[in-house]
């Protein structure tokens, strides 16, 4: 199994974290926005699109770190689970403990709170449990943007049920957990589980998954090249009925990036040497 690290999904992992933190999250803090008009403009519009390609690079790297070892059961249920789950809830605990602070400063202050007001103490644990915006619907609350992580935790669980039980029909199940998000997204369910969020996980994370799939057998054929093109082509032509039509209803933009944009760049950039070699300059890794 390839179980290097991949430098340019860690460089567009990074970019990523930039468009939605200096751009589209800085709309809270302020009505100045700098380099609005030029390039800029579709990260302020829409910026918040950028979790969903963290969505695919998840399902891209996940299946490149795990899909041979969970086939083959020379990775333990536990052991999946104790990794993932160490790499994501330690920031969340920091992160969920400080914004608590603040906003309870401020509520006693008489500032009121700030961004998401459903701050109690119902929706504290919660989020200590990792169940906001994943299992149990809410208001976003304390630090909204970490509804992710919980749907990104739902969408590693799913990952291993494919492979660890499923893993001669993993594509089926992949397709399978697409079309399930897709479902929810056009029907537009607003329960338990089944609702917009875990939505875009499902589409973007399993999206992920069927990329890596096409990029693992481009490179066993020796058709990377051909990928490239292929992907080129597909990128070009969404984008350019964009310019010329604008940009369709939320659901739509959301399943055509995630199914799309998002996997086409992705597959682009690995399998075009001159874009993999300048994503793989480490300082931008």
């Amino acid at each position: 199994m390839r179980s290097e690290r991949v430098l340019p999904l860690d460089s567009m992992r990074g970019i990523a974290a930039v468009g939605v933190t200096l751009f589209w999250h800085y709309s809270h803090f302020g009505p100045y926005r700098p380099f609005e008009g030029f390039a800029a403009e579709w990260l302020y519009r829409y910026g918040w699109m950028l979790v969903d390609f963290f969505f695919v690079l998840s399902g891209f790297v996940l299946s490149h770190a795990y899909l041979e070892k969970l086939a083959d059961r020379r990775v333990r249920p536990y052991e999946f689970f104790i990794l993932r789950f160490s790499r994501l809830y330690p920031l969340h605990l920091v992160t969920l403990l400080f914004v608590a602070t603040l906003q309870f400063y401020r509520t006693s202050s008489g500032m009121g709170s700030f961004v998401y007001h459903e701050n109690d103490l119902f929706h504290f644990f919660l989020n200590l449990g990792f169940l906001q915006q994943g299992i149990i619907r809410t208001e976003y609350s304390f630090n909204g943007p970490a509804w992710s992580l919980t749907v990104e935790e739902l969408s590693y669980l799913m990952f291993f049920v494919s492979m660890f039980f499923f893993a001669a029909y993993r594509r089926l199940a992949f397709l399978v957990l697409v079309g399930v998000g897709i479902l929810i997204n056009m029907a537009a369910l607003h329960v338990h589980v089944f609702y917009l969020e875990v939505s875009r996980g499902l589409v973007g994370f399993f999206g992920g998954c069927l990329a890596y799939q096409l990029h693992h057998f481009a490179r066993e054929k020796n058709q990377s090249f051909r990928l490239a093109a292929l992907a080129s082509i597909a990128l070009i032509g969404v984008v350019s009925h964009y310019v010329q039509s604008g940009y369709p209803r939320s659901a739509q933009i959301l399943l055509i990036h995630s199914l799309v944009i998002f996997p086409a760049i992705v597959l682009i950039v690995l399998n075009a040497p001159p874009l993999k070699q300048l994503m793989s300059f480490r300082p931008l890794a």
